[in-house]
C-alpha cells in the first residue's frame, strides 16, 4: 500500500480557470469521524485506557461523490465500536485503519487515516 503522491503541478491558476479539474491535477474527497473507544495495548503494559482517534476515509474525487453520504456510511460503519472496548484484533491505529478501508463499502475508498495527538497511522489501496 502506497500513499498517493501530492501532484507536482501546484502553480496557482487565473481566476478565469475552469472549476473542473484538469487531468493532471489529482483530487481526493476525504471524509472524518472521531472515534472514542478503550483499548489494550499487548505490546506496552498500560491496561484498558481511553483514546479519541480521528478517522479519515479518503477517495478517488473523480467521479464526484457526495461527502455527506461518504460520512454517514463512515459514522454508521464506527458506531459500533463508539465507547466500546475495541476487540484485540483493533487495538492499534492500524488495525483500524485496515479495518475501515477493508470494510467501507461505499464509495470504494482508496486510503484511511488515524490520527491522534503525536500519532498517525495509514492504509492505502
Amino acid at each position: 500500500m502506497v500513499r498517493p503522491e501530492p501532484t507536482s503541478d501546484m502553480t496557482p491558476k487565473s481566476a478565469s480557470a475552469s472549476a473542473e479539474p484538469s487531468a493532471a491535477l489529482t483530487v481526493r474527497t476525504l471524509v472524518d469521524v472521531d472515534l472514542t473507544a478503550f483499548h489494550t495495548d499487548p505490546h506496552m503494559g498500560e491496561g484498558r485506557h481511553e483514546h479519541t482517534w480521528n478517522v479519515q476515509a479518503v477517495f478517488d474525487g473523480q467521479p464526484f461523490r457526495d461527502a455527506r453520504a461518504l460520512r454517514t456510511a463512515l459514522t454508521h460503519l464506527l458506531s459500533g465500536l463508539q465507547g466500546a472496548d475495541l476487540p484485540a484484533d483493533l487495538w492499534s491505529g492500524e488495525a483500524l485503519a485496515a479495518f475501515v478501508l477493508s470494510t467501507l463499502g461505499t464509495g470504494d475508498p482508496i486510503g484511511c487515516v488515524v490520527r491522534r495527538p503525536g500519532f498517525q497511522a495509514e492504509a492505502w489501496l
